[in-house]
């Protein structure tokens, strides 16, 4: 099934997705007068994670290890109609649901589903950012503390630069680097010395000037 001959183009956001299932499910979505985008559920759910995307389904043929991957990652959220007899299907075992509607779906209901499943991705999102900013910072700090101990044991200046070099192009994702000397003489003359340099992409042969 084609997603672009049913996208919904005029005054829509791209950067949110819903997807449904029949073109029941498309006209009460319409009503809501949102701006996110309307796509028709392909067979194979995308694996895109970049664009948030809410799924409204109806039917077992929507559970798949495609989807269950998608809402782990938090790159979507489900949204399950129940049939009349109120009952999951046993396709939905070990799948997170983020909500349940019950026929007849009303407009202004289903809309503020939709808004709630953006707004839970919009924080899980953000959740895992600061997780990951902490991780990096608790590892910038290890390396930090693992040149303050070499400062305190390492005997060896050339050694001791170079560690500091290294260290400073992993915290930083550099490259590569090079490390300048501040000199000063008797008669208070400054100079910068061209000490050190590290690149892991180009071999150049190093003279210190």
């Amino acid at each position: 099934m084609s997603t672009v001959a049913n996208m919904e183009k005029t005054g829509r956001d791209e950067s949110l997705r819903v997807y449904y299932q029949n073109n029941e499910m498309a006209n009460i979505l319409r009503q809501s007068n949102a701006s996110w985008e309307l796509l028709l559920l392909p067979q194979q759910f995308p694996t895109d994670g970049n664009v948030p995307s809410v799924i409204v389904a109806e039917s077992p043929s929507i559970f798949s290890s495609q989807l269950k991957k998608a809402v782990e990652k938090n790159h979507a959220r489900l949204i399950y109609i129940l049939g009349p007899d109120q009952h999951l299907p046993p396709e939905a075992s070990g799948i997170p649901i983020f909500g349940f509607m019950a026929s007849p779906v009303q407009a202004t209901i289903a809309n503020s589903f939709i808004k709630a499943a953006f707004e839970n991705l919009r924080l899980a999102r953000h959740q895992e950012q600061l997780e990951d900013d902490l991780r990096r910072a608790r590892a910038e700090i290890d390396e930090l503390n693992r040149i303050g101990i070499a400062l305190s044991s390492q005997r060896d200046p050339e050694a001791l630069l170079g560690l500091i070099l290294e260290t400073s192009r992993e915290i930083t994702s550099s490259d590569a680097g090079s490390l300048y000397l501040v000199e000063e003489n008797e008669q208070g003359e400054k100079n910068l010395r061209f000490k050190a340099t590290q690149n892991d992409s180009l071999s150049a042969t190093f003279r210190e000037f």
